[in-house]
């Protein structure tokens, strides 16, 4: 039973014209619908080839931000395998989200 690896999965609900936004400084579209993220914190120093800089939070346009609460590798689809849904799953047994409001 060691050898089993375990992983946590949700399902963040997404409405029709929702756009998601964060997920720290990376290439591509601002937008992230449609796109699978990979989210790793780790020091790239200054001699790294690493060019972005993760952040385990995105915000919808609808007035909410999620903030994934782990160091751990979170791999995340947005709207790309479910167009409604963001899914999120983690390795472990734990998994810890904060959803907060605010005003725009």
């Amino acid at each position: 039973m060691r050898d089993i690896k375990h992983y946590v999965f949700t399902q963040t609900e997404l409405g029709v014209g929702e756009s998601v936004y964060g997920l720290g400084e990376r290439f591509g579209a601002f937008n992230k619908v449609g796109q699978n993220v990979q989210i790793w914190n780790e020091d790239g120093g200054t001699s790294s080839e690493q060019a972005y800089k993760n952040i385990s939070f995105w915000m919808s346009n609808k007035g909410y931000g999620v903030f994934i609460d782990t160091p751990d590798l979170i791999d995340l689809e947005v709207g790309s395998e479910r167009s409604c849904r963001v899914q999120t799953s983690v390795e472990g047994q734990r998994l810890k989200c904060k959803l907060a409001p605010f005003m725009s």
